[in-house]
């Protein structure tokens, strides 16, 4: 297969656009995954409950927490149970964080459906929250775990959170 000099050009240039292209991708990725990290978590906390409703879960009308229990001890990695309205999910998750006492994010995770999530019934899901390394704090510390509505239009209007506080064990 012999190429001209134009052939030859036109295929370098497309490999170049494609390399750029997934490089481009790549450091806006990671510069989201930084901003996430020291972004403060304080505009979409609208929804608070830091008292159980009951002895075994923390409620709002949206969302029900079983699992941990407002001021429970937790430690990293850790599983977060519960159920949530079916609009909270986008593509059956919505995300989960730990912050501190400044509302910067020091653990992260999702929380899945766990049954059809296209609906506006109570959803069961379960999340898993992992800590960054850098940012483990001190056993004994108070944080909070936020539970945030997936919201992929960016309006502030849809924005709804859950926070409660949890201690470090």
């Amino acid at each position: 297969m012999n190429l001209n000099n134009k052939e030859k050009f036109a295929i370098i240039f497309i490999g170049f656009l494609v390399l750029f292209s997934l490089g481009l991708r790549l450091f806006r990725f990671l510069n989201n995954q930084q901003e996430e990290v020291v972004q403060p978590i304080t505009s979409n906390v609208v929804a608070s409950s830091t008292t159980p409703i009951d002895s075994s879960s923390t409620t709002t009308k949206e969302i029900i927490v079983d699992q941990p229990l407002s001021g429970e001890s937790f430690e990293s990695p850790y599983v977060v149970t519960g159920k949530a309205r079916g609009n909270w999910f986008f593509e059956s998750s919505f995300p989960l964080n730990v912050v501190n006492e400044q509302d910067q994010v020091i653990g992260s995770g999702l929380a899945n459906a766990q049954m059809d999530w296209m609906t506006s019934d109570l959803v069961p899901f379960v999340g898993f929250i992992q800590f960054l390394s850098d940012k483990i704090p001190a056993t004994g510390t108070k944080v909070f775990l936020v539970l945030s509505k997936d919201n992929p239009s960016g309006l502030p209007e849809h924005d709804a959170s859950l926070k409660m506080p949890i201690i470090i064990k």
